[in-house]
């Protein structure tokens, strides 16, 4: 689970609840009725609220993303960079985030007349993107849906300690085809 401090995890309990999805646990707001679309391998549960829209999209990893998840959060970062409608191509902030055993990739993007919130995670099979997006003028404040976001437990966290190290960033010798690590 994300590190909160306890009063902070306590204030994003008291405007959230529970959706449970493939051993993932996200925090969703209380005003929000997720509904299902989609596939199996393909699926976005998403609900369109007054000033917000918040939804948590599934899709299953490919051959090529699963032999090389070292890459995974920066092709995530790329795309929503590069995609329109998601950044308007305004500048992302982006930072590497913890959930427990889990890491995830946290991004924000301020565009002309929105703001989202936006993380995504992955496990063996699947990648987990969990979004906020507000109009500009909504009454919660950031912090508060930043907190709701970054919140994620991972019911197989105790097998993912023996599969994740520390030191993530750290490019070792050989790691890419290009490597400039002597």
């Amino acid at each position: 689970m994300y590190y909160l401090q306890l009063n902070q995890q306590k204030q994003v309990l008291s405007r959230t609840k529970p959706f449970t999805i493939k051993g993932f646990t996200f925090q969703t707001l209380k005003s929000s009725n997720l509904t299902y679309s989609g596939t199996e391998a393909d699926a976005i549960y998403s609900y369109d609220g007054k000033g917000y829209r918040e939804g948590v999209m599934v899709r299953e990893l490919t051959p090529t993303e699963i032999a090389n998840k070292h890459k995974l959060f920066a092709e995530v970062i790329e795309f929503f960079t590069k995609y329109k409608p998601y950044s308007g191509y305004k500048p992302i902030q982006y930072a590497t985030v913890w959930n427990d055993a889990t890491p995830a990739i946290y991004m924000e993007v301020e565009r002309s007349t929105s703001k989202m919130y936006i993380q995504s995670l992955y496990d063996d099979k699947y990648l987990y993107t969990h979004f906020i997006m507000t109009d500009l003028d909504i009454k919660i404040p950031s912090k508060e849906l930043r907190d709701v976001v970054q919140y994620a437990e991972n019911s197989n966290d105790k097998e993912q300690y023996s599969k994740r190290m520390a030191g993530m960033s750290a490019i070792p010798k050989g790691m890419y085809e290009r490597s400039t690590v002597k």
